[in-house]
């Protein structure tokens, strides 16, 4: 897979790649700090991750810059948490990777910059994270701080959804049924839909609901519009309640306490 060169991208940020190796009294500290944060007790977290991210543990620095971004046990504050996500990431932690390209793309912190966003999600995709390859491909399907190329995009979103990226999986169905960068193919995105509604994907759930209800591509069949319906609307996608109460008139009591048996058990699982 051919990603945009970059020069001296490793000299300008200092990125260095290879496994970091962690005393085992420090593996143990983040560990108490872990269990800490699972209790909900987040100024203890911070207490024990504080010193360790300081000696470096690229761990225990993305640990901070998520504290700091979402005000756990501390005020938030999205500079420091990209100050902390950036020196993880100089030492090649993946998820602060992400989630710094994150930062610079959506604006917050030190000001949007679709171009280090791409710099960092490349350095993630190469490293083969799937989120890594998801924000990249997004990037070069928008154009966004770099030259479209939508057969890349298109690959990497691939590589995305394969892996279990059920916004990959969304993306890519959009593609197939606009036929952005190739012929529309309704089938294939219907497969795309499929696959992200499974995965819990919103806004999948909603389209699938539509379709099985005016059986577009697929059979209609009301049940399985309900179905989708519903579980979009637990989930948040807007106007998936409105589509919901539509279909419910189509379908009898007992056809209603049974799907609602199989949505209990779907959320459950």
């Amino acid at each position: 897979m051919r990603f945009q060169v970059i020069q001296n991208m490793a000299c300008l940020f200092g990125v260095l790649v290879g496994l970091q190796l962690i005393p085992s009294g420090a593996v143990a500290d983040l560990n108490d700090g872990e269990l800490a944060y699972d209790n909900g007790n987040y100024e203890l977290a911070y207490s024990i991750w504080l010193p360790l991210a300081h000696t470096g543990n690229s761990t225990a620095q993305y640990n901070l810059a998520t504290l700091y971004r979402f005000g756990q046990g501390i005020e938030p504050s999205a500079i420091t948490a990209m100050e902390w996500y950036w020196r993880a990431a100089s030492q090649g932690h993946v998820l602060s990777q992400v989630n710094l390209g994150r930062l610079y793309l959506t604006g917050l912190g030190l000001g949007g910059d679709p171009s280090k966003a791409l710099i960092w999600f490349q350095l993630a995709a190469e490293q083969g994270s799937p989120f890594g390859e998801f924000y990249l491909g997004v990037q070069y399907l928008q154009g966004s701080g770099v030259k479209a190329d939508l057969d890349l995009a298109r690959d990497l979103l691939l590589s995305a959804a394969n892996q279990g990226v059920r916004e990959a999986a969304y993306e890519l169905a959009q593609i197939y049924r606009d036929g952005i960068g190739l012929d529309s193919n309704e089938r294939e995105a219907v497969k795309w839909f499929r696959i992200g509604a499974r995965a819990g994907h919103p806004g999948s759930q909603k389209i699938m609901g539509s379709l099985y209800e005016q059986g577009i591509v697929v059979e209609e069949d009301m049940a399985r519009a309900y179905f989708w319906y519903s579980l979009a609307s637990v989930n948040g996608a807007s106007k998936a309640l409105t589509g919901r109460s539509r279909v419910m008139s189509q379908l009898s009591p007992a056809e209603l306490s049974h799907l609602n048996e199989i949505i209990g058990r779907w959320r459950r699982r």
